[in-house]
């Protein structure tokens, strides 16, 4: 399959290692992202110490990964969304979930809309399905 051509897009994803899971869904994110779209991706990480980014290794000379001391028992996903598009630097900023694959086609399509004027595009179509591991 042929990537999608998203060049003036950066896929925007914060997150927090609360599971094991968490760091599986990242990895399977990315690889999804990076295979499908030639676009630009900055993961941020907040929590007491760094958990993805040995995990993530692989990816790391593709993708803007950060990471933000804290402490805190709850996770500021606004917080961090906050940050990560203030240091984008595309025209098009994706704020993507890192437990999430939405349809390539889906993610185009929104991009378009954005580019074309829309302030706001969502790629959902609304089927959600749960995969459970093996």
């Amino acid at each position: 399959m042929d990537r999608y051509d998203l060049r003036q897009a950066t896929f925007l994803l914060a997150v927090s290692c609360d599971t094991l899971e968490r760091v599986r869904n990242l990895k399977v994110v990315l690889r999804f992202l990076r295979t499908s779209f030639d676009a630009g991706v900055h993961v941020l990480e907040a929590g007491p110490a760094p958990v993805f980014r040995d995990h993530i290794a692989e990816h790391l000379p593709h993708i803007r990964y950060d990471f933000v001391p804290d402490d805190s028992p709850f996770f500021y996903k606004t917080r961090l969304l906050n940050r990560l598009l203030a240091a984008c630097d595309t025209d098009v900023a994706v704020v993507y979930d890192a437990d999430i694959l939405c349809h390539p086609a889906n993610l185009r399509r929104a991009y378009a809309l954005v580019r074309q004027g829309c302030d706001i595009a969502l790629p959902y179509s609304g089927v959600c399905r749960t995969c459970r591991s093996p």
